[in-house]
């Protein structure tokens, strides 16, 4: 109906109120009126159309760009699968380094999400991605600094490095690690986890070779002794998030508390926003 009479897209149905993109106003008053008296009732996302999300005819909202607001497991599953896309296509050239790829796919999703990445390093240095060293140079200039803080090493040693922590074969989601280093220290592995089904375990992995770096996608037998070997570990930047983008609001003005769902694409803003009592 409201089609026929405004057109295609001029009128837009939010949880509260109803929006017309062409004024770039609502149709009716914010619910919230009295507890924002010094907004325009009829505003949209309080007139910071930029910087800030309309919360379905609510308020604005303000993303701090902190992980827990912009990120959660899920997204960063998502993140990996377009990362792994890439590889199957070629548009992502080998490192050398099978750890090393692995950190690459991280902070590249912090890098999309433009949150700081901070993690320990060798000798007790904490490496952070915010560092006004890196204004200029940018992913390029922290990754390098970065890259010889990690290694298989570093990643199956959680208790001293801390850049890891060991999860049970049953918690693995796409994105965490499969890692082993020998004993005597001679030899080390890290492969991201892909997926698992009654046959088969399908990992990514850099071959780790200096000479002749390639990227590969394998599936190896559930049975194979040699994935039995490997330890399970999710990193620890990534271990406290939550499994969906949610952000708990609390009760104002004879609205229950609600619970504001929000839906992302890997580097991208915001897509869409839902409400529910």
């Amino acid at each position: 109906m409201d089609d026929e009479v405004k057109g295609s897209g001029n009128s837009i149905n939010y949880k509260y109120r109803i929006h017309d993109p062409r004024l770039g106003r609502f149709l009716s008053i914010d619910p919230l009126t009295k507890e924002y008296p010094w907004n325009s009732p009829y505003a949209f996302s309080e007139n910071k159309v930029i910087s800030s999300i309309e919360f379905e005819g609510l308020e604005a909202w303000e993303p701090k760009f902190n992980a827990k607001d912009v990120m959660s497991l899920r997204d960063f599953q998502g993140f990996y699968k377009s990362m792994l896309d890439k590889c199957i296509s070629k548009d992502i050239d080998a490192i050398g380094d099978c750890a090393d790829f692995q950190f690459y796919i991280l902070a590249k999703y912090y890098e999309s999400k433009n949150v700081e990445l901070s993690f320990n390093g060798l000798n007790g240095v904490i490496i952070n991605s915010s560092d006004p060293k890196y204004k200029e140079t940018g992913f390029e200039g922290f990754f390098k600094d970065a890259r010889p803080n990690v290694s298989t090493f570093t990643l199956t040693n959680p208790t001293t490095f801390k850049q890891t922590v060991p999860i049970s074969e049953n918690e693995m989601n796409m994105g965490d690690i499969f890692a082993y280093f020998s004993s005597d220290r001679n030899r080390g592995h890290s492969m991201g986890f892909v997926k698992k089904d009654d046959k088969t375990t399908t990992t990514l992995y850099d071959t780790g070779s200096e000479d002749n770096p390639e990227i590969k996608i394998f599936d190896f037998d559930n049975n194979a002794r040699y994935l039995q070997g490997f330890d399970h570990y999710r990193w620890s930047s990534l271990s406290n998030l939550p499994k969906d983008l949610i952000i708990e609001k609390a009760k104002v003005q004879k609205i229950d508390v609600i619970k504001i769902e929000t839906t992302f694409q890997p580097g991208h803003s915001v897509n869409s926003i839902n409400i529910t009592k």
